[in-house]
């Protein structure tokens, strides 16, 4: 019987190696884009990280074999699991240059849009590779069930004893491997020591090819928020406060103005960007002449985006809030899932408005799944949330399924009319989500260049509706009797463009988006250049001439030195320089930036000493 017990968990554990193997090996296969061989020169180059990743499938595979006592229900499941996992992680990698987030996982209710989003080719892919497994898994089944019949087994107790040891251990290595970024974690540890692990905190695209796929999913798990100050404590954060309040004294000292009688509308336009900035793309004429006009006869400049090709909710978090992703740790990659129950202690635009003299509306012309945004804006402060399925209209352009920026506008209109009160209204557009090839019946501009023609034709054909909705729009807005601020940016570039045409650009021409703030009262002019979205809050009091508190005067003073940066890209406010790493800039950029990131730490991670203290 002992040897029949070890003959047992012997076949367990090389089987479940042998699944972990071939698990890991197809994931890889996705993340580089099915280029085998890539994925050979991965192993040959990092043998120790590739067998690393496995044992973490391998871990997985055991703690299956000994939940369901089958070791072939168990591999079947873990292969499947593996080829979920790979495929996701290669379509984000694809269309948005980063890997897997655990964050992700939280979307689950609106995968049939995602599903959607996808080319026709990789779904059927999905499909044949699930359908493969499952029959392989059957026939190997079918057979080991004959197997038994003529060979039964006579040690079942003694098999459920190794069965509770195999749950017993796997079950301690996954709690382990949920808290990766507790301080000592002995797998985290293991992949530095033994695989040679190396980690950037700002890049998890590194992270995954670097150390592999499943390594990177790991280091992305939640921790704190804000990595803790090593000198937080309350008189910190007074010294903080009290040195920025004074500088909100000072400058509100020559600002007469109280937020209170002017309507402010947010536009974040969908996938809104500049095609004629793109190197290795010939786009025969000008597909926003208008939007061009606004930037150069408005306040106009550049939005450096935190995402390429998606990433909206990020975006909309900056802009709202003031805080930016640059200082989370890297498990903190989607604030409106991750935070959405902190929203409330968190200091937003919403906040700085009074409230018997505003409405505060959110309008996304799309259903409510994505991001916890129904959640989030409620706990911002938004009165009203109005979607596509509450929206009055709801025009859509020729084949585009989503709502057309014209109707959206139109929407914003409408609640400005409908109100007593000023509006605060934050607008989230739909019409250029991509992907782009079949939602117009022909193109109006000839473009030529290495990608995708008919995809990046379709997208460009986009933007020329969102050019003339948005001139109606002011149009109308300027036969208005009421003040109204219009701050209006795209969030991110489009994916379209392909790796051919963004190689010959520049790191930060990936990442940058059209900006403006129109008045229709007050012409005044000034030159944004390039910033950041996390000072839009700043600029809107800039345009109005209203008081700041000392929270913005830390923004302030931090645009001045740092007017744009996200983990990776860093503008220096002294000669616009560009760098990568924190430590390339001055020394006192690094210190604002310092005291800047242990507010953040104190509202989302600490006490809010500095809510208690009045610094919002």
């Amino acid at each position: 019987m002992t040897v029949n017990l070890l003959y047992y968990l012997l076949t367990i554990l090389v089987v479940s190696l042998g699944i972990a193997l071939l698990g890991n090996y197809i994931i890889q296969i996705f993340f580089e884009n099915y280029n085998i061989g890539a994925v050979d020169s991965f192993i040959e180059m990092r043998t120790r990280l590739f067998f690393f990743n496995a044992i973490i499938i391998f871990i997985l595979q055991i703690w299956f074999t000994s939940l369901f006592g089958n070791i072939l229900i168990s591999s079947l499941i873990t292969l499947l699991l593996s080829i979920l996992f790979g495929f996701a992680n290669g379509q984000k990698v694809l269309f948005r240059s980063e890997p897997l987030f655990p964050s992700d996982l939280l979307m689950i209710n609106d995968l049939p849009f995602m599903i959607n989003s996808l080319e026709e080719s990789s779904v059927k892919l999905l499909i044949w590779l699930g359908i493969i497994s499952l029959l392989f898994f059957t026939v190997v089944f079918i057979g080991l069930k004959k197997w038994k019949k003529k060979h039964p087994t006579k040690f079942k107790g003694s098999k459920r004893g190794v069965r509770l040891f195999l749950f017993v251990i796997s079950s301690i290595c996954l709690v382990q491997l949920m808290s990766f970024h507790n301080p000592g974690n002995f797998f985290k540890e293991k992949f530095v020591e033994v695989g040679h692990a190396e980690w950037q905190t700002h890049s998890q695209i590194y992270n995954a090819r670097r150390n592999g796929p499943i390594a990177a999913f790991l280091y992305t798990l939640s921790g704190d928020v804000v990595a803790k100050p090593e000198d937080y404590s309350q008189e910190y954060i007074k010294r903080i406060v009290d040195k920025y309040n004074k500088k909100a004294d000072e400058k509100n000292s020559t600002r007469s103005e109280v937020l209170d009688d002017v309507n402010i509308v947010y536009v974040m336009n969908e996938s809104f960007s500049d095609p004629m900035k793109i190197n290795g793309l010939e786009v025969e004429s000008d597909p926003i002449p208008f939007t061009r006009s606004i930037i150069e006869n408005y306040s106009g400049g550049s939005s450096l985006s935190q995402g390429y090709g998606g990433g909206t909710a990020n975006i909309e978090f900056e802009a709202l809030t003031g805080l930016s992703l640059e200082p989370m740790m890297p498990g903190m990659t989607t604030p409106y899932t991750q935070l959405a129950s902190k929203m409330k202690e968190i200091p937003t635009m919403l906040s700085f408005l009074p409230e018997d003299s505003y409405e505060k509306t959110a309008i996304h012309p799309h259903h409510t799944q994505m991001y916890r945004r129904t959640e989030v804006y409620k706990n911002m402060g938004f009165g009203e949330f109005l979607y596509n399925e509450t929206m009055n209209n709801t025009e859509k352009i020729e084949n585009n399924p989503f709502i057309s920026d014209s109707a959206a506008y139109q929407e914003v209109i409408e609640q400005m009319e409908k109100t007593d009160k000023k509006d605060f209204i934050h607008l989230v557009t739909m019409q250029n989500h991509g992907p782009y090839s079949d939602f117009y019946s022909e193109s109006k501009i000839n473009i030529s260049g290495d990608a995708n023609l008919e995809e990046v034709s379709g997208y460009i054909q986009g933007l020329t509706h969102s050019d003339r909705a948005l001139e109606e729009w002011l149009v109308k807005l300027d036969q208005s009797e009421e003040k109204v601020v219009v701050l209006f940016w795209g969030d991110h570039l489009p994916s379209s463009y392909g790796d051919n045409i963004m190689k010959e650009n520049s790191l930060v021409t990936k990442y940058e988006t059209p900006l403006f703030i129109y008045s229709n009262y007050n012409n005044e002019q000034k030159e944004l250049g390039l910033i950041s979205p996390i000072y839009f809050m700043n600029e809107i009091f800039d345009a109005t001439n209203s008081k700041i508190t000392g929270y913005h005067a830390l923004l302030d003073t931090l645009q001045e030195n740092l007017p744009a940066f996200e983990k990776g890209i860093y503008i220096d406010g002294d000669g616009n320089k560009v760098v990568q790493k924190r430590a390339e800039l001055p020394a006192e950029t690094q210190e604002i930036l310092y005291e800047y990131e242990a507010i953040m730490y104190d509202m989302t991670s600490g006490i809010n000493y500095s809510k208690k203290l009045g610094f919002y």
